[in-house]
């Protein structure tokens, strides 16, 4: 059996499907990039998803069965994403929009790619949301029932996670 390692890139492909199967013809990931905000549905699908959502406006981005990354584009529209069972990766940040990311569990990542702990201003947490606010405005929320929340990766590689309970941080 040969294995085969490297980077592939594909390019220009909005409003399409990426489905990658393995020999035996099992999903392995799928991706899918919108062009125009709306609505991508994840749920039901099995394998690895990647959905970006456009950010030309508001989404509202579901999570597939099997784990996924999802993320709502840059700009300053509001996205809802929604986590599904699996590892999940949220992306957001300082710059890319007053997101809202539900349904989030301990196994769960976070990833602000775009800010730093100094670029954080403000947290506060209401019942089970936690809000984060950044220097440049934005403010993402994070829905959790569980006692910690998802990992939140920073720019920098530092990693923390919110207890529901105590109201306290800790590094993850």
């Amino acid at each position: 059996m040969q294995t085969e390692t490297g980077a592939m890139v594909i390019e220009n492909v909005p409003d399409k499907v990426i489905d990658l199967t393995d020999a035996a013809g099992n999903s392995v990931m799928k991706a899918y990039t919108s062009s125009t905000p709306g609505v991508v549905d994840g749920r039901g699908l099995s394998g690895y998803q990647i959905i970006n959502g456009s950010a030309a406006g508001s989404n509202e981005i579901f999570a597939g069965d099997d784990g996924s990354q999802m993320w709502g584009g840059f700009g300053y529209g509001t996205d809802l994403l929604v986590g599904g069972a699996g590892t999940d990766v949220f992306i957001g940040g300082a710059t890319q929009g007053a997101d809202f990311f539900a349904n989030t569990s301990a196994a769960d990542i976070v990833n602000f790619n775009d800010a730093t702990l100094s670029d954080i201003v403000a947290t506060a947490e209401i019942d089970g949301v936690l809000m984060i606010g950044f220097s440049t405005g934005n403010i993402v929320s994070i829905q959790s029932t569980e006692e910690l929340s998802a990992a939140f990766q920073l720019a920098d590689g530092s990693a923390y996670r919110f207890n529901h309970v105590t109201k306290s941080w800790q590094s993850a």
